[in-house]
């Protein structure tokens, strides 16, 4: 057998037992083990969104209207429209606001957010410095500039790695790893393979006719409830059958599961930004890895951009994926499992660049997803320094007065919070990132 039969084998195996744990309505691990298993409710399952071009996060986000010196695109950047729910957006609404945070001083963002409806109850933005200033230098920012650790407190990690590390087992995955569905990750420091969304719908639905009649469905269910119950009569525990008794599915609620799977895979067909977010979305409802890997771009390395109609295009477009994103989610009905976080290699210029905007690894800002998270700004711009820079962070408050993060741990501090918002326990957060206190985002 070759390597990539290999790996296909391995992954639709994967992924039989996650079908399997749908038909059935138990988890996997009681499958694999025929143990009773409780999910931890707070552990997320996690999108890392990840861009080694820089984005301009920080250009459209809090504190990016501030001064007269940040630039965005404005009303003629493009012709390029957007109707996303119904309303048509331009470029304009780049250059124009929308309050993220009401107060006396509120806190402004660009309108286009707007197009997320509701889902902005439940992002967060999070400035912070990667100081970092060339492209191959994004492995760095991935492992905080080496902040984050391995298990046991050793060596360094990548934020998505030590997520699924910390969850797999408390969140009964099926395989302990993040998949790949965009770009590149390690786990453990080993390469992992990347998996497109195409590759995925292929190996979900190679040996399945997406016109499978429901009975299929219903025998295939009756056939694993069969097995199991044998298995338990045999070998389990009266505990174990009452666990089965109690949690399995009706056979109509595993017929209605088993084929809304099958046909959300069959309509993907691209492997663009919101198809990798609707099949992670597709992983996390089949419980098979406690995290995925996904790309965002919302400028690029736009060091030319006359007008800044590429930021202000690729914005367009990741708004619409994101508002998919979310309406997807919650047709899944995972949108409260979720977390989804933004790593780049550094933001971009705040001021104009020869007609564009240059690295600035002063300022970069995540964007945060999650049905668990609020309203939130975390940090700041200083509005006094045309470039844009980020400030220090009060980790109480998550604003910048009385500060005891500074500029230089803010990355730490950054990985650290994503992990909190994933759900890992706070002795296993001093373990994989010390002396920097994280920020909650709920």
């Amino acid at each position: 057998m070759n390597r990539r039969n290999f790996l296909i084998g391995a992954a639709s195996s994967a992924m039989s037992l996650s079908i399997n744990s749908l038909l059935t309505g138990l988890s996997p691990a009681f499958l694999t083990a025929g143990s009773t298993f409780v999910r931890d409710p707070l552990r997320k399952f996690a999108i890392i969104a990840q861009s080694g071009a820089g984005e301009a996060v920080n250009g459209c986000g809090p504190g990016s209207f501030d001064s007269p010196d940040f630039m965005h695109p404005t009303k003629n950047s493009t012709d390029y429209v957007k109707t996303i729910a119904g309303t048509t957006y331009t470029s304009e609404d780049m250059a124009l606001t929308t309050n993220f945070l009401d107060g006396q001083n509120p806190v402004r963002i660009a309108r286009i957010f707007e197009a997320l409806g509701s889902m902005q109850d439940n992002m967060a933005f999070f400035h912070h410095r990667t100081k970092l200033g060339i492209h191959p230098q994004f492995p760095s920012a991935k492992t905080a500039g080496g902040a984050i650790k391995g298990f046991i407190g050793r060596g360094e990690e990548e934020l998505v790695s030590a997520i699924a590390q910390e969850n797999a087992i408390a969140m009964g995955c099926v395989i302990d790893k993040p998949i790949v569905l965009s770009g590149s990750a390690t786990y453990k420091g080993s390469p992992l393979n990347t998996y497109t969304p195409t590759v995925i719908k292929e190996l979900v639905t190679s040996s399945i006719n997406s016109e499978v009649p429901r009975e299929m469905f219903s025998a295939a269910r009756n056939h694993l409830i069969d097995a199991v119950y044998q298995n338990i009569k045999t070998n389990g525990t009266p505990n174990q059958k009452r666990f089965l008794d109690e949690y399995a599915l009706t056979q109509q609620q595993a017929d209605e599961v088993a084929s809304k799977l099958l046909n959300e895979v069959s309509e993907i067909n691209d492997d663009s930004y919101a198809s990798q977010m609707r099949m992670a979305c597709i992983i996390a409802k089949l419980n098979l890895a406690p995290a995925a890997v996904v790309s965002y771009q919302l400028s690029g390395d736009n060091h030319i951009s006359d007008a800044m109609t590429v930021e202000a295009e690729r914005t367009l477009d990741m708004m619409e994926a994101y508002r998919d994103f979310y309406d997807f989610a919650n047709s899944m009905d995972v949108w409260n499992q979720l977390l989804y976080a933004t790593i780049s290699v550094f933001g971009r210029s705040m001021n104009k660049r020869a007609n564009g905007r240059n690295h600035n690894g002063s300022l970069s800002t995540g964007l945060l997803f999650g049905g668990h998270l609020s309203r939130k700004v975390i940090g700041g711009i200083d509005p006094n320094i045309s470039k844009g820079v980020s400030m220090p962070i009060n980790s109480s408050t998550g604003g910048t007065e009385n500060p005891n993060v500074s500029v230089d741990d803010s990355l730490a501090c950054y990985a650290k919070s994503v992990l909190k918002a994933a759900g890992v326990p706070d002795d296993r957060l001093e373990e994989r990132v010390r002396d920097v206190p994280a920020v909650s985002l709920v």
